[in-house]
């Protein structure tokens, strides 16, 4: 299609009344994404604040027992968002907020077993939808 041709198209299409409207700024289409997600990850972390209350290690060893395993330790520190397994940060960054964050996928712990989790020193088993969570320690 030659340089005239295109003109006499473009001329044509804006006499009909079609109008090509120019994209979103990317600065406000991203807002409005991490608007959504904030909203998102302040409903999952309050449903696992309402869900577990406190560090999930404290809560079976009071709730159980002395069974969470040798060397899992007293809760220290401030008590924190963690993710589970597939669900952790590292591994879903980029996707929707939706698929990021679940309560399934999410649980609080304090900020000691927390940092054991993310080391590996923490090993957390099972299945969190169903509130079946296997704890123990892995011998470094």
């Amino acid at each position: 299609m030659g340089r005239d041709a295109m003109k006499e198209a473009w001329y044509l299409l804006l006499m009909a009344g079609l109008k090509f409207s120019k994209p979103e700024p990317r600065a406000r289409a991203k807002r409005r994404q991490k608007q959504l997600a904030a909203k998102i990850v302040k409903s999952i972390r309050a449903q696992c604040v309402a869900r577990d209350d406190s560090c999930r290690c404290h809560w079976l060893a009071h709730d159980v027992g002395d069974t969470i395993g040798p060397g899992v330790g007293l809760c220290r520190g401030p008590f924190e968002w963690a993710h589970l397994g597939e669900q952790k940060r590292f591994k879903t960054r980029g996707q929707p907020a939706t698929v990021r964050h679940t309560t399934a996928g999410s649980l609080i712990l304090c900020r000691r077993h927390h940092h054991d989790y993310d080391q590996g020193r923490l090993v957390i088993d099972g299945d969190d939808a169903n509130g079946r969570l296997d704890f123990r320690m892995r011998r470094s």
